[in-house]
């Protein structure tokens, strides 16, 4: 028991300095979505989604978090267009490569995620591929983020179908602590 305590309490303590040390950056940005929702028999409807959204990173850990507000566009599964509504959009993106580009301010990423959105319960996989540019030599912690992102997903509720189609999205973020 006394052992336990003692690792226990030695993990939290690096765990705190670590965190401690780390560059967290925090951005904001727009996604615009395109997809379609199916069940293979009895519909295939297209959807838009306008995406405005906070994004956290915390270096040197490749994850990136998302939280974001999403006004969709889109057909019920008869076909008749629906009232435009919003949805709650979270997303978790592991950066599976960071690759700067020669000499340039600029780096491609790839990566692969997953996704859930309320209160049409919807969850899926993601793979980003994006490219980041640092426009002030100077300054390492301001960047800009362009990323394609293809996706597929199940719609749960109201009804269960297929969700798949593609995003695009630019971030603007700013690194504290570098």
């Amino acid at each position: 028991m006394r052992k336990t305590a003692v690792l226990v309490l030695g993990v939290l303590l690096l765990s705190a300095a670590a965190g401690a040390a780390l560059d967290v950056g925090i951005g904001a940005g727009y996604r615009y979505q395109y997809t379609f929702l199916t069940d293979f028999s009895t519909y295939h409807n297209p959807e838009q989604q306008h995406t405005w959204y906070l994004d956290l990173r915390a270096w040197p850990y490749p994850l990136q978090l998302g939280i974001g507000v999403s006004r969709v566009f889109g057909f019920r599964p008869t076909g008749v267009s629906i009232d435009p509504y919003q949805m709650a959009v979270l997303t978790a993106d592991y950066w599976l490569l960071d690759i700067p580009l020669g000499t340039l301010p600029l780096s491609l990423h790839v990566g692969a995620g997953v996704w859930a959105a309320l209160p049409m319960f919807t969850l899926g996989i993601r793979g980003p591929v994006g490219l980041r540019w640092t426009p002030i030599p100077a300054d390492r912690g301001f960047e800009v983020s362009l990323e394609i992102v293809p996706m597929v997903g199940a719609a749960i509720t109201p009804w269960p179908a297929l969700d798949y189609g593609a995003a695009a999205g630019l971030t603007v973020r700013y690194w504290f602590g570098r």
